[in-house]
């Protein structure tokens, strides 16, 4: 054997796992933006000052002056988190492949001991599947995540009409051939 070879590898993944951990917070950072886009999209901060800055900003020939913002802003974060994936994916696949007994073994050690402890008997309820009419076999996680989903969609669509009845006035009617 050659002296100047080392057959160690490191564990896990050597450097990969430093990376991977970068391209999380990276993926959890735009996803948390993504997501307070789609809270702020039906109130008067965004409409009135942030959109027309974005179309502002972002008119060219490439995006065009009003479908290419909001094409921008709704495609973009999903596909780098999509690019970004694949990127993770691939530089875990390079870590496992040389590591998988090890890395298995200390998942289960890892879940042998939450699921040893009694102290998180009160959150295992979450994970236990219900079988729901209409839905399926579904978590209670599932199931809370839904219903915040549904939330977020009556909440956009309540404000939305709610700032938009607010400028309904008898002049914007008669523009519009309407009588109020």
């Amino acid at each position: 054997m050659d002296p100047q070879r080392s057959s160690v590898v490191p564990p896990f993944g050597g450097g990969n796992n430093t990376i991977r951990a970068a391209i999380m917070v990276v993926v959890m950072i735009v996803f948390s933006g993504y997501l307070f886009l789609w809270v702020m999209i039906p109130t008067n901060p965004y409409r009135l000052n942030w959109l027309p800055e974005i179309r502002k900003q972002t008119t060219s020939t490439y995006f065009g002056t009003i479908q290419g913002a909001t094409y921008l802003m709704f495609a973009f974060p999903v596909l780098l988190i999509a690019v970004l994936g694949c990127v993770y994916v691939h530089l875990g696949k390079k870590s496992i492949d040389n590591h998988t007994k090890g890395y298995y073994l200390f998942i289960l050690l890892f879940f042998l001991e939450i699921n040893g402890n009694n102290n998180n008997h009160r959150l295992a309820i979450w994970k236990r599947p219900m079988i729901i009419k209409g839905l399926g076999i579904v978590t209670r996680i599932e199931i809370a995540f839904f219903i915040m989903f549904i939330a977020l969609l009556i909440w956009s669509f309540a404000t939305y009409m709610r700032i938009n009845f607010a400028t309904i006035t008898p002049n914007t009617a008669a523009n519009k051939g309407q009588l109020v």
